[in-house]
């Protein structure tokens, strides 16, 4: 068989892939997963995997902010990831929203895009920010902070800004979620 040949059969499979619901090339379903803490639970979309990560504190403008997970996007042409961080200082969740903001307007190379409190359909009041970053790579980040049972927590979906579709519906699908 000459190279020809052999293009228009991987071309011809590739093709009836697609028509037959099945992408080749991403690692996308509609099924949803759903991660716990004990204290908090969400759902999100099982185009990502939980990660490796090494457990530790950041310290953000005073707030103490322990990494409880991470999560990378499986799907190669639109990657994203996010994590998840448990607040243990007494910090309210206005006060890390308004140091975040601060740190934000600090750096001349950030900015917040867009910034609401919403409830979502779980009763859970969140602080939603979208933080864009002037750098090389042009990143993003759509940010949650939320309360449940005296916790206060931060989810952060990150990636580059190309992929702000995917990002907004990975931040939403969480939203709508949490619990």
């Amino acid at each position: 068989m000459g190279k020809k040949s052999i293009s228009l059969i991987m071309v011809f499979f590739i093709v009836v892939l697609f028509y037959a619901g099945t992408n080749p090339f991403s690692n996308e379903s509609n099924e949803i997963i759903t991660f716990s803490d004990g204290v908090m639970s969400f759902d999100y979309p099982d185009s990502f995997s939980s990660a490796e990560y090494t457990k530790h504190n950041i310290n953000a403008s005073g707030d103490i902010l322990n990494e409880i997970a991470y999560f990378k996007g499986k799907n190669t042409l639109h990657k994203h990831n996010f994590i998840v961080f448990k607040n243990v200082t007494a910090t309210s969740a206005t006060e890390l929203i308004n140091n975040y903001r601060t740190n934000v307007e600090s750096n001349s190379s950030d900015e917040i895009a867009y910034n609401s409190i919403e409830t979502n359909p779980n009763g859970v009041v969140v602080e939603k920010i979208i933080g864009k970053q002037d750098d090389t790579l042009a990143t993003m980040s759509f940010n949650m902070v939320f309360k449940v049972k005296d916790t206060v927590y931060l989810i952060s979906v990150y990636g580059f800004e190309s992929d702000e579709q995917e990002i907004n519906e990975t931040a939403n699908t969480i939203f709508q979620s949490i619990k």
